[in-house]
């Protein structure tokens, strides 16, 4: 039940972080707006679909993906049969780890404008990177996390948890990498 509660708990953590991330991307420059005194000033908006923007298809895939992993978290604190299992809580965790993975291809892209590029020097590129590695070991761990009736799959369960905890530090990592990126660009703004 603790471990359950842990999970869980941390699962509004994320979800939080997710919206908060979506919610930047959907109030980015683009959507500013001239007032009545003509000044430029920030419509603030709460939801929106943007689908023609990259930056909607980086976070706001990655924040429905945080709102499954809540529904796995939470559904995990109920006894289920196995086909309960895997309709409660497999199912929300291995669309939730494919709506990750959309969301790190499409933050590759932005960045790169292909699929892949070669920018070590760019803080930037590796909170892209660090967070992709971050979804690639969700799915891994979705795809791992399937339990069948069988001894010779006991481990996986231990598996589906080190790469679990392996997405977790690696989206904790790209996160933290945010703070010296944002002081970087408020420097060469006030340039």
């Amino acid at each position: 039940y603790l471990i359950d509660a842990i999970y869980f708990t941390g699962s509004l953590f994320f979800t939080a972080a997710g919206y908060s991330q979506y919610n930047q991307a959907i109030n980015a420059p683009e959507r500013a707006v001239t007032d009545e005194t003509g000044a430029l000033s920030q419509k603030r908006s709460w939801f929106s679909l943007q689908p023609h923007r990259l930056d909607f298809w980086a976070t706001f895939p990655q924040f429905l993906g945080t709102l499954e992993f809540n529904i796995t978290t939470f559904m995990a604190f109920f006894g289920f049969s196995l086909l309960g299992y895997d309709i409660f809580v497999w199912i929300p965790d291995y669309v939730g780890s494919i709506l990750f993975l959309i969301s790190g291809f499409a933050a590759v892209y932005e960045f790169c404008l292909r699929f892949w590029c070669w920018q070590p020097k760019s803080i930037t590129w590796w909170i892209v990177w660090i967070n992709f590695v971050g979804c690639v070991a969700f799915m891994i761990s979705g795809i791992v996390a399937f339990i069948r009736p069988d001894p010779i799959f006991d481990n996986l369960a231990t598996w589906a948890t080190v790469t679990t905890l392996i997405g977790a530090v690696c989206f904790f990592v790209a996160a933290y990498l945010m703070w010296p990126e944002m002081a970087a660009e408020e420097r060469l703004e006030s340039k």
